[in-house]
């Protein structure tokens, strides 16, 4: 077994603990990781971590917090309903967008959600609540939006999904 199968590995291992924790796929761990770590280029890293978010991340994850926190399927249904009409337009651009660009946009998008999530933290911009039911009307856009920067960067959607839908 080669050094890539065991990079893979251990990036696999410290994503499935962010996925439990956060409700994140991975993709923020696992792009870099395959790219910096194991040497990947920006868009391989990029499919490889959309291929392993898929099934493996995603239903045990799902199944894990509907344990504990039922989940509303209407709202699942609109959001993917908006990241699927959404996810390949994110892709054929990704597509079109050279290697070195693509990891720097793939950079400035982490930097941005990192900055939201300190000043969310911190107090300086903590997200309202709406009333229940509110985020269902928006599950569409978000999704989209959502499916958007998934095919885009490669990443689950959940970066984007859990601050949209808590704020």
């Amino acid at each position: 077994m080669g050094a890539l199968w065991f990079g893979g590995l251990g990036a696999g291992l410290v994503a499935g603990v962010f996925a439990g924790l956060f409700g994140l796929g991975g993709g923020l761990v696992l792009i870099p990781f395959l790219g910096l770590a194991v040497g990947l280029p920006q868009h391989e890293a990029q499919g490889v971590t959309l291929a392993v978010m898929l099934l493996p991340i995603g239903l045990p994850a799902v199944l894990a917090y509907h344990r504990s926190h039922p989940i509303r399927w209407r709202l699942v249904a609109a959001l993917a309903a908006g990241f699927v009409a959404c996810v390949p337009l994110g892709a054929q651009a990704a597509n079109a967008i050279p290697d070195r660009p693509m990891r720097a946009a793939f950079a400035v998008f982490l930097a941005l959600a990192a900055l939201r999530q300190w000043r969310v933290s911190s107090g300086g911009g903590a997200p309202g609540r709406r009333r229940p039911g509110a985020s269902d009307l928006h599950g569409l856009w978000i999704g989209a939006l959502a499916g958007l920067l998934s095919g885009l960067l490669g990443i689950g959607g959940g970066i984007v999904m859990v601050p949209l839908l808590t704020a």
